[in-house]
């Protein structure tokens, strides 16, 4: 089966399977902190053949020198000079350990977990970007900025309340995520482009505040995966924003019957539900959402892919009916179906999504609702997603669109590229995008 892309999928990833041994082991930290560092290095100066020489024996058909130059070549290459070693945080079972380490580039940071066993040999590898935030509390001529704690107090999801200066009692835009594990930012791509920080601090300049935070499976990875085959929408998305509308509800410093929702992606498809479950959403911005089901977009994301492949027909059509395949596997699920893996996604994770009817819940809301999308979207489509908003609320007065030509699913200008390496290039979100949410707001 080959890789499905989903929705924000940035992730490279290098496993290899071992077996663990019976025996407990007292794993010394500096030792492995100091060997993830020098693997880090030797991949900086491009030795793979050096990283390959720590990798236990039975793991490097995967994790071999010519397979970490090709990972090394998709992430770290793009990232520019290394700058400092930020972190590297040790867990270990007295049978593995697993090290964090987070590294600083010139145009972003990464992540590459180190999986070890008792011989301190690397057994599985996992590389990713990761933005280096930095301190949440600042202050411009236009704005403040403070960190902020929502949801869980076992768990909280660090955020950023942004306030415009000269403003009493704002409106206040509640970001909502795509898919995948992302900051408040929603941090992506090798330049460490930044969406939600720019509508953020773009809303502010006129006089609105918002409110963004980590999504869960960002700031608390193990215990999510600790959910393991029953991790559900609600886990991953919904609780936290009901979360975070009560949060919001508590403000002093805001207008509080002026909470609006802003999702992106995942997070437009989702903004209909979200504002039928909490009434005190005054008005709704979706952006690159869609009111169709999710492994429909992924069906087509696949093919428009696989259509760019050099692939043979033969093979193209193969891959084409595997993917079909699962797709029509989510269409028939059933409450209390088995727990299999379907798009890399449990069946419950499929089943919570699909018992969502976005289009009747998005045609019975009276409340304002802006719905912008990008011409060069290549992951919700100006040509399908688009107009089946057109079509579902037509006649509603409470609706408006905007459609931008040549912006990317980022909001951002297209670069004439078709696939995440997009995100690769720095970019910020069109002001002609950030103009019309704040003119859609004040109208309201």
């Amino acid at each position: 089966m080959k890789r499905i892309l989903v929705l924000f999928l940035t992730l490279i990833m290098l496993t290899a399977m071992a077996s663990c041994g019976k025996q407990e082991f007292a794993f010394e930290e500096e030792k492995l902190r100091n060997l993830s560092q020098d693997c880090m290095n030797r991949f900086i100066q491009k030795d793979f053949a050096g990283v390959e020489n720590m990798v236990k024996r039975s793991s490097r058909s995967k994790l071999s020198a010519a397979n970490l130059q090709q990972a090394w070549e998709q992430t770290g290459e793009k990232l520019g000079d290394f700058v400092r070693f930020v972190s590297a945080d040790v867990e270990s079972n007295g049978k593995n350990a697993t090290v964090l380490l987070v590294s600083e580039f010139e145009q972003n940071g990464m992540t590459a977990t180190f999986s070890f066993d008792t011989n301190y040999e690397i057994k599985a590898l996992y590389m990713n970007y990761k933005s280096i935030v930095g301190n949440l509390n600042t202050e411009t001529q236009t704005y403040t900025q403070q960190e902020i704690k929502v949801g869980d107090s076992g768990e909280p999801l660090t955020g950023a309340l942004t306030l415009p200066k000269g403003i009493q009692n704002p409106p206040v835009v509640l970001f909502v995520h795509g898919s995948g594990a992302t900051d408040l930012n929603e941090s992506v791509g090798a330049a460490d482009n930044r969406p939600f920080e720019d509508l953020a601090h773009g809303l502010a300049e006129q006089g609105i505040a918002s409110i963004r935070y980590d999504k869960r499976n960002y700031a608390y990875p193990e215990t999510f995966r600790q959910l393991g085959k029953q991790v559900t929408i609600q886990d991953e998305v919904l609780n936290d924003v009901n979360a975070a509308v009560a949060y919001a509800q508590t403000l002093t410093s805001v207008d509080t019957s002026r909470i609006y929702v802003l999702g992106h992606s995942l997070g437009g498809m989702l903004a209909p539900k979200i504002a039928q479950d909490n009434p005190a959403v005054a008005g709704l911005v979706i952006m690159a959402g869609s009111p169709r089901r999710l492994e429909d977009i992924v069906f087509d994301q696949n093919k428009m892919l696989l259509d760019q492949t050099q692939q043979s027909q033969s093979q193209k059509d193969r891959t084409l009916r595997e993917i079909e395949a699962e797709v029509q596997k989510i269409k028939e699920l059933k409450k209390g179906a088995s727990a299999d893996m379907i798009f890399n996604m449990p069946a419950a994770y499929w089943l919570s999504l699909n018992e969502i009817d976005t289009e009747s819940i998005a045609k019975s809301l009276s409340i304002p609702i802006l719905i912008q999308q990008g011409s060069a979207d290549f992951q919700v489509y100006a040509d399908k997603d688009y107009p089946l908003w057109q079509q579902v609320l037509a006649g509603k007065d409470n609706v408006q669109f905007r459609l931008y030509d040549g912006l990317n699913h980022l909001f951002m200008p297209n670069n004439g590229k078709q696939d995440t390496t997009e995100y690769d290039i720095k970019g910020h979100v069109e002001q002609k995008v950030i103009d019309d949410i704040a003119a859609f707001i004040r109208q309201h």
